[in-house]
């Protein structure tokens, strides 16, 4: 991706605005951009955008499902990449480079915080999530300093967000696993002002799962982005132990 590409998304963010240069790839064919989705990323996604329409009524329920198999997808890029099993750039110019999936997923990401119209703003758990992807998108996927100031102002918009959301704590009891990554992004960029509200938030799910060990709470931080992967953790734990462990005993210690 460009530096102009890069220099007008991040003045979206800073201005609250639309971007003013369109996309260098077509948006409507997204399976080539990310890859096709997994069964597991299929299932993850449906299951999200369910979820959120159940609780908010919203249409954009089904872009936030899309933008979750983005994330998937380019992550296991990018771990392909650390791994040596994929190619950070390919030769030929006109192929989709990795750079160019993280834009897409980055624009993608606009109109769930973006208010468009004033009047009647989305519910904040999109918008919310939209910033916390874009954190993401940051300082995982572009493998930027945390330390950035768009990463700060993006923490402190969360923060607001959420201390004016007087469904605050049922957000927290229904959304737990994404509320929980939320705050422990969050938790790592934000200003040491802001950082006190994250750990509360984190905490008041925390305890309520009876999650205390320090491998369960970061298992725990994961769990909205790699559900599988926890439960494989958890059975190869079960495993060891020589313990077998039913899914109602699963869910009991939170990680269902």
């Amino acid at each position: 991706m460009s530096h102009k590409y890069r220099s007008d998304l991040a003045a979206c963010i800073s201005l609250d605005s639309k971007p003013l240069i369109e996309p260098a790839l077509d948006l409507s064919d997204l399976e080539t951009i990310f890859g096709r989705p997994s069964a597991a990323t299929g299932s993850c996604t449906k299951t999200f955008g369910n979820r959120l329409y159940n609780f908010t009524g919203s249409s954009l329920s089904d872009l936030a499902g899309t933008v979750l198999w983005g994330l998937r997808n380019v992550s296991e890029r990018l771990e392909g990449i650390h791994e040596g099993t994929e190619m950070l750039d390919t030769p030929r110019a006109t192929d989709i480079q990795f750079t160019d999936r993280v834009e897409a997923l980055e624009r993608l990401v606009h109109p769930l915080w973006y208010v468009e119209d004033p009047q009647n703003p989305q519910h904040p758990i999109f918008r919310t999530f939209g910033w916390a992807c874009l954190i993401y998108i940051y300082t995982i996927l572009r493998e930027l300093p945390k330390e950035l100031g768009i990463n700060i102002l993006l923490a402190n918009r969360i923060k607001l967000a959420l201390e004016a959301c007087p469904e605050l704590n049922v957000l927290l009891a229904t959304f737990q696993d994404l509320l929980l990554w939320q705050m422990f992004l969050c938790g790592r960029v934000a200003d040491s002002r802001d950082r006190p509200f994250f750990a509360q938030q984190a905490t008041k799910i925390l305890i309520v799962r009876k999650t205390e060990s320090s491998d369960e709470i970061v298992a725990a931080s994961k769990e909205f982005l790699w559900p599988e992967r926890l439960v494989e953790i958890f059975e190869d734990e079960s495993e060891e132990s020589g313990l077998s462990y039913s899914s109602d005993e699963v869910m009991k210690n939170g990680y269902a």
